[in-house]
Parts: structure tokens; sequence; C-alpha cells
């Protein structure tokens, strides 16, 4: 049996207004509200970052007493789970509020899709599970929300990966003609019929099902995904049968409406950072690699000016790299110009000269250009994420960030450049390889005209004379055709 689960009519007038109509809070209690949970989501994922983080870097450490593990292992699920609901908490208050509103792009759902799914293959992989991939490519762009659309498939594929203790984990992309659909299917726990709409109701708690890998949750992320789902035009069906596993399908419209005022986005929360919330998971092992440094050790400036933050990044960072603090963009440039710097990573947000203006100058600056860039923020919206990219920044994180995630960002940045210096190194000494054996071969053809010339033989006995006198003298050919040409004399006197 399909289920149907839509939210109510959305009231054109927006939230504020049915809401005043209703005899609820006026628009003004809205706009106080929306303001007031955005500005605390925004300050608390700075103290987050600084809890998440050093907890994941303790957690890998092989010493640990497994006794300690155990309580910082609570501590991380209670962080991310808390990341999670700060975000979902200020979605919730924009959605009701009818100040949530898409902003669409001109999107390739299919490439979105197989980008998004590469984020959560290390993680099935170590929970044991086998992933199934259909995605068709779409006859046209769709105009949707990116971070919409991320966000409802990330939800699900987590949910999925949640609920499946062992077998298969699929994800199917349809074309309906005006519309499209998104199909997650697991071999999981399924759901019992009385939940099936529980499920989709925010704060619902239902009963955690055998084979869980973590206790149920507080009601955010389903919701959500009906939620948004709704905003785009679209709705989710629910398939489900306890023991066999479940499917959600999530239809979208090709095109949703621009909007036509001036309205809140969603709060980003890419694919990594549900990676690293399952990471503490039953069944998946932690990933605890660390990035290959060689055999010297790169600069890395960071650029910070939250100084506990600054202070945590340079301990974790340091058995990697030799790491310099800045407090803002303008010391970071000193800093550029007084020492060697291979890769910088810097908050977008700072005093004086903030992360994005630091990039435009680096890029204008043909000593910097090709340093690599890292920025972070709290504020990363998907605009913010184009403003960096754009202006030229190689990367872009949001707090809190994974710090697993960080190494491998900045390897990989690092280890681009390093790839790049080398190839240039490499094309400049062909290039003057083949400057010199061009020049040589032009003054041994020279020596070799004057030979024919004086001695009136064949090119080839001329250069069977420079040959002997190379190979008797022990004198490159070059140098004796060089001799011949500036004294006149043949090779075996020159």
């Amino acid at each position: 049996m399909v289920h149907d689960i839509q939210a109510p009519p959305r009231d054109p007038r927006g939230g504020a207004a049915a809401s005043a109509a209703s005899g609820g809070a006026p628009a003004d209690d809205h706009a106080a509200r929306s303001s007031f949970l955005a500005h605390v989501s925004h300050e608390l994922r700075t103290p987050l970052t600084l809890i998440t983080a050093p907890l994941e870097d303790a957690l890998a450490h092989p010493d640990l007493p497994p006794e300690v593990r155990s309580h910082l292992a609570l501590v991380q699920r209670g962080a991310a789970r808390l990341t999670r609901m700060v975000d979902a908490m200020l979605d919730f208050g924009r959605i009701e509020a009818g100040a949530l509103e898409p902003a669409p792009v001109d999107l390739d759902v299919a490439a979105m899709l197989r980008t998004l799914v590469e984020f959560f293959v290390p993680t099935m992989e170590r929970a044991g599970l086998s992933l199934v991939t259909d995605i068709e490519d779409l006859p046209r762009a769709a105009h949707l929300d990116h971070d919409m659309v991320e966000r409802i498939v990330s939800n699900l594929l987590a949910n999925a990966i949640k609920y499946t203790p062992r077998g298969t984990i699929s994800i199917a992309l349809r074309d309906l003609g005006e519309s499209l659909s998104i199909s997650v299917t697991d071999t999981g726990v399924g759901i019992a019929a009385a939940d099936r709409e529980r499920v989709f109701h925010r704060f619902e708690r239902v009963a955690t099902p055998m084979g869980a890998r973590s206790p149920g949750g507080v009601g955010i992320g389903l919701p959500m995904v009906r939620d948004l789902a709704t905003i785009l035009g679209g709705q989710v069906t629910l398939e489900s049968t306890p023991g066999v596993g479940s499917t959600f399908t999530v239809t979208l419209p090709y095109t949703v409406a621009d909007p036509t005022g001036t309205h809140a986005s969603i709060t980003p929360r890419g694919a990594a950072s549900f990676v690293a919330e399952m990471a503490s998971w039953r069944g998946i092992a932690p990933d605890t690699r660390r990035p290959p440094t060689g055999h010297g050790r790169a600069a890395l400036l960071v650029v910070e000016d939250n100084p506990d933050i600054a202070d945590y990044l340079s301990s974790v960072l340091a058995d990697s790299y030799d790491v310099t603090v800045a407090v803002d963009g303008a010391a970071a440039l000193e800093c550029l110009d007084t020492g060697r710097v291979d890769i910088v990573l810097a908050d977008a947000v700072l005093p004086r000269l903030d992360g994005h203006e630091l990039v435009a100058a680096m890029r204008a600056d043909p000593r910097f250009s090709d340093v690599p860039v890292v920025l972070v923020s709290a504020q990363a919206s998907w605009s913010d994420v184009a403003e960096g990219l754009t202006g030229g920044a190689d990367d872009y994180l949001a707090k809190p960030f994974s710090l697993a995630e960080l190494r491998a960002r900045l390897a990989t940045h690092l280890g681009r450049a390093m790839d790049r210096i080398t190839t240039a190194e490499a094309f400049e000494e062909r290039q003057a390889h083949l400057q010199r054996a061009l020049e040589s071969h032009r003054v041994v053809g020279q020596a070799i005209g004057i030979l024919v010339e004086r001695h009136r033989i064949t090119a080839s006995q001329a250069f069977d004379l420079l040959r002997d006198a190379s190979q008797h003298r022990n004198i490159k050919m070059r140098d004796i055709a060089q001799r011949v040409i500036e004294t006149g004399l043949d090779p075996d006197q020159a």
C-alpha cells in the first residue's frame, strides 16, 4: 500500500498573513521569532565547532581508555544531534512564519545526485551495506532550490542507513513528464502501518525498531523532507513492509516559481554533516585515516579571529603542517609577504579584511595567485558558497565541520597545488632541454656547412669529422662545432 503524505495547503498570503487572519501571532511576532532563531543558530555554530571537532580528534586517538572513549562518544552523538536540531528549529520557524521560500536555480538533478551519493558511500561500506544507483539523465534541467533538494535526499539516505542493519540501499531518479521522482529504497526494518503517517509529524517520537543503528530521533528528518517537498510544490509517498524494507519517493515539479520578495533560505546542511553524525552509529566503523604529508611539511596559514578555534586548529593540524596563525585578512597578507605559505585556511567573516577580500587580494597578486585557499564560515548558504568559489576560493566548509573532512580537503587541495607546480617545473625543464637541443643542432649544422665548403666533402663526412674529434678529445660535439665556427680550424685542431 502506498501512503501519500502531504502537508496542509499553504495560505497564499504566507505564514504571517495566514496566522494573523486566524487570530494567531501578528506578522511582527513572526518576524521577531525568525530573527531570534536565525541569530541563535548562527551563534551556536561556533561553540558547536569547538565541541564536535575536538571530540572527533580525541576519539581517533588509539590509546584512549575505553571508559573515556565511551563517554566522549556519547557527547559526540549529543553534539551532532544538537547541530541538526539547531538548523531544523531555525528552518521550522521560518516555515511556520511563511518566510522560507525556494531560491531556484537551473539544476542538473542527475549530476547532483551522483555527486551527493558519493559522500555516503564510505559510510555505507563501513556499515556493510551495498549501494545500488539507478539515476537516469533527465531530458532537461530542473528549476529547483539546490539546498532544499540536497536536504531532502540527504535526510532520506541517512534515514535508510539508520534503519537498515544489513542488505542494500537503492536510489533512483525518473522523469515523469512534467515532474521528476527521487526514490530511496532500503532492505531495513520497515515501518508499521500505524506509524507511517506519524513519522512525518514534527517532533513525533516513534518506538525505535529492533535493528536500528541509533535510538529514535526527535522527529525532525522526515518532517523536514515533507515540508520541503511541499514548499517545492511536490509530495512524498511511503511504501513499507515491516521486516522487508521501505521506499520513500519524492515527486517534484521541474519548475518552481522564483520568490516574489525577500525571503529566508534554508539553512545549508550538506551531506558531509550527515556523514559526520552517522559516524557514531552502531555498526559503522570510525574512519580515522589521515592525509599523507609526504617527506616534507607544508606551511599552513590559519586565518581566524576566534582565539579558541585558532588555538584548536593549530594544535590538531600541527602533526601534518607547519602552522602560522593570523587574526584577519590584513595580517594574513603580511604573513604571505614575509614567509612561505603553501595553503591557507581562512574564516570568511573577519575584521579589517574578510576571507573573501583576502582571496581577491591573493588572486590579484602573481606571487600568491596559485596558493590554495579553503574558506570556513557559519554563514554558508548556497549563495555564500557560490560567492566564495566564484571569488577564487578552492573550497568552502560550513561550521561546525568534521575534522576528518577538513584534513582530507586540505590534503586534497595541497596535493593538487603540488601537482600543478611539479607539472609546471617539468614543462619548463622540457622547454629548456628542447631549446638547448635546437641550439646545438644550429651550431653543429653551421660547422658542417663550413667543413663542406672548405674541403668539398659531403655533409655526412663533415659530421663524421666532428664526431671523431669529439670522441678522441672527449669534448662535446657542440663545443667542437662552436670552436670550428669561431677559429676556422678543423675539428681535430679546434
